[in-house]
Formats: C-alpha cells, sequence, structure tokens
C-alpha cells in the first residue's frame, strides 16, 4: 500500500481548509484541514500550528521562522495562501499584504498535517 505521504502538496489529500482560529496578536494562527489517511479514512481534526513555522521578516512572512502572528493583522487564507499585514522593522505597518505559499512546505502524513521545507 503507498504511503500517502506528501512532500509538500497537502492540498491534493486535504479537503475543508482553512484558519481554525484568529491569527491575530497573541494568539497561535493553525491551519486546519481534513486529510485523508493510509487506509482511506479521513482525519477531520488534522492541523498545524503556522506560528511555529512561518516570521515577520521586516513587514514579510517567512517560511522557516517563528512568530508571525504576535506582529501580523489581518491574516486571511486564500486558497494555500497566506495573507497578512505585518509590522515593519520601524514599528509602522506595511503598506501591502504579504503572502506565503502553503502547498509547497505542509504535507500530508497519513492523515497529519506536518511542516515539510
Amino acid at each position: 500500500m503507498p504511503s500517502l505521504v506528501f512532500a509538500g502538496g497537502f492540498d491534493r489529500s486535504c479537503w475543508n481548509i482553512r484558519l481554525k482560529n484568529s491569527c491575530t496578536y497573541q494568539h497561535y494562527c493553525n491551519l486546519g484541514a481534513t486529510c485523508k489517511r493510509k487506509n482511506g479514512t479521513a482525519n477531520a481534526e488534522a492541523w498545524i500550528n503556522l506560528t511555529n513555522h512561518i516570521g515577520n521578516s521586516d513587514g514579510y512572512l517567512a517560511r522557516n521562522s517563528s512568530g508571525f502572528s504576535s506582529t501580523c493583522q489581518e491574516v486571511q487564507l486564500s486558497g494555500t495562501r497566506l495573507d497578512a499585514i505585518c509590522i515593519r522593522r520601524s514599528g509602522q505597518l506595511a503598506e501591502q499584504y504579504s503572502a506565503a505559499g502553503l502547498a509547497d512546505c505542509i504535507a500530508n502524513r497519513d492523515g497529519n498535517l506536518v511542516w515539510s521545507c
């Protein structure tokens, strides 16, 4: 039986992809989905804490960093793209949304979401 581990591309075997909480100051930002397991059943409660894997680099979302949710606001999910307006080092909000693609950095490992970058 194939292992159903995708190096990224979680959206090929997961659906109902959503942010599970507010993703604003002082909150973790959890991505949730329903993901297919090896045995064919679905895990409706798969999730990953994006705050542990995405940071804020002078107003831009940065993968393989951490803590973005404490310095970014208006966090939204558009398909598998995370968008937010983040505070720059100067202390001012960036003038535009920053985006981080998630599909190539999140994998479905037997129905669970894991960071794969």
